[in-house]
């Protein structure tokens, strides 16, 4: 019965969670002061999926994320400008 608990507990995170295989990922992008939201996708992470469904699911805060897409340049000058000022400003 505890499985089933912590199922219905993080129900939104198991849903995205079956679709891990070899060739897909699960990203979970959230507010890096989200403390629920990062705790829930840390345990998902080490006590839920299985030691290969690891490597493909990837935690990352929104700060991270568009400083990581700035920094590699992933970006061009319009959108670079959007999340570097706009975004920020706006959500982060």
């Amino acid at each position: 019965m505890a499985s089933i608990k912590v199922f219905f507990k993080y129900h939104q995170i198991m849903r995205n969670l079956l679709v891990i295989d070899d060739k897909s990922y699960v990203v979970f992008v959230y507010p890096k002061d989200n403390s629920a939201v990062r705790n829930a996708a840390a345990k998902a992470k080490t006590s839920i999926v299985t030691p290969a469904g690891k490597k493909h699911l990837i935690n990352k805060t929104w700060d991270t994320l568009v400083n990581q897409l700035i920094q590699t340049k992933a970006l061009g000058k319009g959108l670079e400008h959007y999340y570097d000022v706009d975004f920020r400003e706006k959500y982060l």
